[in-house]
């Protein structure tokens, strides 16, 4: 099913929410004051219209600066759910084209892959992300298939720019439970699809906080989850809640996550540090943190 990757440093990287909604361009000057030269460009960031991002980010990297591309950026003018599960054509074309054009934008700056959440089994509005979900449901079986057919032209378009694609665990909150389906939230549904999806450079970004509160939900161990979900992992999203809402907390040096994961890895994956709304020299002293635990 999965081909032999390549090997990966132990880079720690920040994700945009750390800065709490600001434009690219602030956050990167953010991002110097404080000293973090590693960016993952995900949601959380404000949609500047007129930027010309390729050069913005360009101009970056030639200051010493890599970025990784995550999900629901660039941030479009226009809000909407990006589901490549989605039963409604139009967002689905939508949610596709987004894709699209994040793995170019990948491509344009260097990231070794491009990360997506995994779909829901519903079409909910972006003012739902985070809480309660609502919206037309989409049978099990009609989304998986939406959701693999869409993955696997993805990654066809993605492995002629030499993009991998990162499928990221959702998280399954209590406010939801029996009320919704998500897809990949269990360590079989993660394996089911990357067996259906058959794409040798689709593999697993694994959201540590999502699979806590996931477990919480549904009664498994998450420990045992992370150590068997370590060998697909190329990445890791790192932030820690109570295990009732994803509410992306700071990390400690004595985290559940670190041995199971450390233990069960393959290869060294980008560790991204996806605590939001950090005061300065928070997310530096975070990433050194990340650094030191993986060295």
């Amino acid at each position: 099913m999965l081909g032999n990757p390549v090997r990966l440093s132990n880079k720690a990287f920040v994700s945009t929410g750390a800065f709490g909604g600001m434009t690219v361009e602030q956050i990167i000057e953010s991002a110097c004051r404080d000293g973090v030269r590693c960016i993952e460009l995900a949601s959380g960031t404000r949609h500047s219209s007129g930027t010309d991002l390729v050069r913005t980010l360009e101009g970056a990297r030639e200051q010493g600066y890599a970025f990784l591309v995550h999900n629901y950026f660039p941030v479009p003018e226009q809000p909407f759910v990006l589901n490549l599960a989605s039963a409604d054509p139009a967002n689905l074309e939508r949610s596709l084209d987004h894709v699209r054009h994040a793995i170019n934008l990948a491509a344009s700056v260097e990231s070794p892959f491009y990360s997506f959440h995994c779909g829901f089994c519903l079409d909910p509005s972006p003012d739902d992300l985070g809480g309660a979900l609502h919206g037309p449901t989409i049978p099990l079986e009609q989304a998986l298939s939406n959701f693999v057919d869409s993955v696997q032209d993805l990654a066809d378009y993605a492995s002629a720019k030499n993009i991998d694609l990162l499928l990221e665990n959702n998280v399954l909150s209590p406010i939801n439970l029996g009320k919704v389906q998500l897809l990949g939230v269990t360590p079989e549904d993660i394996e089911l699809l990357l067996q259906r999806i058959d794409r040798s450079n689709v593999w697993l970004l694994l959201d540590v906080g999502h699979l806590k509160v996931s477990a919480v939900t549904l009664d498994f161990d998450m420990r045992a989850a992370a150590a068997r979900l370590a060998p697909l992992v190329r990445c890791c999203h790192l932030s820690d809640n109570d295990g009732t809402e994803d509410s992306n907390q700071v990390i400690s040096d004595d985290a559940w996550f670190w041995e199971p994961l450390l233990g069960h890895l393959d290869v060294a994956p980008f560790w991204v540090l996806e605590a939001y709304n950090l005061q300065p020299q928070m997310a530096a002293e975070q990433a050194m943190l990340i650094e030191a635990r993986v060295s």
